[in-house]
């Protein structure tokens, strides 16, 4: 049978994110089967030497007052993408080798409006391990994907929910809520590998309860966006 082709891009947000993008650019294009693949970095005011590593052929989108406002880069992104499918990546996640043929795979079901990548860290140590192990619990239960999975989406479906709802954190689970109302979201088994600097800079087992409890709060209903300033006062995109 015949592999129905999409055109993709790739939404890159970034914030002082100098040690990383150029790696997550250029492994984005290396990993590609399809080497034309469109990539659109958004900037949301970085004071470091992030620009200056944003090859010159990128489509970068200076938003300074998106700053500690996720979704809202994340749609601006979308907006000018030219692509059938939406990849939202983070700038220190590196995608798998042929990534854009694993996701023409899944959406050979027209049922499939979109998915996510397996993670792993960067680093492999009990205390990650643990962490890996659980969090893949709970998004494969659910399938409410985390942003450094590099969440996929058909482009037409991602704005019939109306993009990435305008939250300040949470903001990934609650599309892939809104994208389970039209459609079903596939789990790519071939894992990107995403950066644990967070997890070390904070204490892994204090960055995980935190974002436990966020989870928690928010799967039940309750107002999670009053520990947004906290969040991305440690957690900056």
């Amino acid at each position: 049978m015949a592999v129905n082709k999409f055109s993709i891009s790739i939404i890159i947000p970034t914030l002082n994110e100098e040690e990383w993008i150029r790696k997550c650019i250029e492994t984005v294009r290396t990993n590609a089967a399809d080497k034309s693949i469109e990539i659109i970095v958004v900037d949301c005011g970085s004071n470091d030497q992030t620009l200056d590593q944003i090859p010159y052929w990128i489509n970068c989108i200076e938003l300074p007052k998106n700053k500690g406002f996720k979704s809202k880069s994340l749609n601006a992104g979308a907006e000018q993408a030219k692509g059938d499918v939406l990849i939202f990546l983070d700038a220190d996640t590196i995608l798998p080798m042929d990534f854009d043929d694993l996701i023409m795979t899944k959406l050979q079901d027209k049922n499939c409006v979109g998915g996510a990548f397996e993670f792993e860290f960067d680093r492999k140590t009990m205390a990650l391990n643990m962490v890996v192990f659980l969090n893949r619990i709970r998004y494969r239960l659910r399938k409410r994907y985390y942003g450094d999975q590099a969440v996929f989406a058909r482009k037409t479906d991602f704005w019939k929910v109306g993009g990435y709802p305008t939250i300040r954190i949470m903001e990934t689970a609650h599309l892939c809520k809104n994208l389970q109302k039209v459609g079903h979201l596939s789990l790519i088994k071939k894992p990107i590998i995403t950066s644990s600097r967070r997890f070390h800079e904070n204490g892994i087992f204090t960055t995980f309860l935190n974002d436990s409890i966020i989870w928690f709060k928010d799967l039940i209903g309750l107002d999670v966006q009053k520990y947004a300033d906290a969040y991305w006062q440690k957690n900056e995109i």
